[in-house]
């Protein structure tokens, strides 16, 4: 190996400074420095890492570079420690291309001009969830990313944990369409490909399958999954403020654990069957272990009502029994007062792979979700 042709201490500084001594990678963003345990000292797990290599025999060495081209601030990305070995040890799934993106996007975020790092700071994750089937998980989730971006005018990310995606057929979208709608994101390893939606323009979807291949990509990369972090950098590049996760069950998988963890409102929708107080039994237990989650709403969904509209007494003697054990372990139940009414065409027209949100005979649905928004998330 040649001679190194090595940063200066200058343009380390500056480097570091542009990205705000957070490590580059979008997947990592950790803070590089920090307190040291004696009050005079600071730690610094940072680097200035060459994105094509110092010397000869390097990673993604470049020889047609200039000895002063090499050293220059443009072949620099700030990383962590970790980071820094990882992507010299692997150059062929750490590319020049893909570093450049790291860079540029990381000092992207931490200009003062832009105002995409206060949105994703101010990111609320809204999962729906009951371990309990027949319940309108899917449903709800749709009508709430509708009903979110109609209230709050705001651009919304819909995003499906359940096997079944059908939280994003009816919003219009089938799977095996999906190669036909645009990419909102650059298709790369480490960032969520998420998809534009026909009929809707202020939202975008993700499917199961993009979280998975995500979710695998960070366990083999870095040994673990933090699914919390890619949804808050997407949320920082385009600027979504809320994003709604079907969660199915909740507790089917890893993913849906994780996002059920990281959300900051949970709303557990509740029909017409004892085992759906069970099932969100189950969802609070594992909300007791969350540090993120703010809220936690119960909904009385179509199958809660009798024949003449009115909420079933019975069955919402059952909830309140349910709130009050779960006061116990300090985890408020909120319970939401608009009720979404019964409707005959609903079951019908859920699968005819219609625009059901343009549906004239569904308004008074829709009209109760952009209720139920205003309670929730209108305050």
């Amino acid at each position: 190996m040649g001679k190194r042709d090595d940063f200066s201490n200058k343009v380390k500084k500056i480097l570091a400074q542009r990205c705000a001594y957070q490590c580059s990678n979008p997947s990592c963003e950790k803070v590089t420095v920090g307190a040291h345990s004696q009050n005079d000292k600071a730690v610094s797990i940072g680097r200035a890492c060459h994105i094509e290599a110092a010397s000869e025999g390097g990673p993604r060495y470049n020889k047609n570079m200039s000895p002063e081209e090499r050293k220059s601030i443009s072949n620099a990305i700030w990383l962590c420690a970790s980071c820094a070995d990882r992507i010299d040890k692997d150059e062929i799934r750490y590319p020049v291309k893909l570093l450049h993106e790291w860079k540029s996007d990381a000092e992207k975020m931490i200009n003062p001009d832009n105002h995409k790092r206060a949105a994703g700071n101010n990111i609320r994750i809204v999962s729906i969830a009951n371990t309990a089937g027949g319940v309108g998980k899917s449903f709800v989730s749709a009508a709430i990313s509708v009903a979110i971006s109609k209230v709050k005018s705001k651009k919304v990310l819909s995003v499906s944990a359940s096997q079944s995606n059908h939280s994003i057929e009816f919003l219009g979208l089938e799977e095996e369409n999906k190669k036909a709608a645009q990419y909102k994101l650059k298709d790369c390893a480490v960032k969520l490909k998420t998809y534009n939606l026909p009929s809707h323009q202020n939202i975008n979807v993700v499917f199961l399958s993009e979280l998975e291949e995500i979710a695998l990509h960070q366990s083999i990369s870095f040994g673990r999954t933090d699914l919390k972090k890619l949804l808050h950098s997407t949320a920082k590049e385009n600027e979504y403020e809320y994003i709604v996760c079907d969660c199915g069950r909740g507790l089917d998988t890893n993913i849906q654990r994780e996002i059920l963890l990281c959300s900051t409102d949970v709303i557990i929708p509740v029909g017409q069957h004892n085992h759906a107080f069970h099932g969100m039994g189950l969802i609070c237990d594992l909300l007791k272990n969350s540090e993120a989650c703010e809220n936690i709403w119960t909904l009385y969904s179509m199958g809660f009502l009798t024949a003449n509209q009115k909420i079933n007494v019975g069955m919402r003697r059952r909830f309140l029994e349910k709130q009050e054990v779960f006061k116990k372990f300090n985890l408020e139940i909120n319970e939401i007062k608009t009720v979404v009414p019964k409707n005959s065409y609903i079951d019908k027209l859920l699968w005819e792979k219609e625009d059901i949100f343009n549906c004239n005979k569904l308004k008074d649905i829709f009209f109760a979700y952009e209720e139920v928004v205003k309670e929730c998330f209108c305050n």
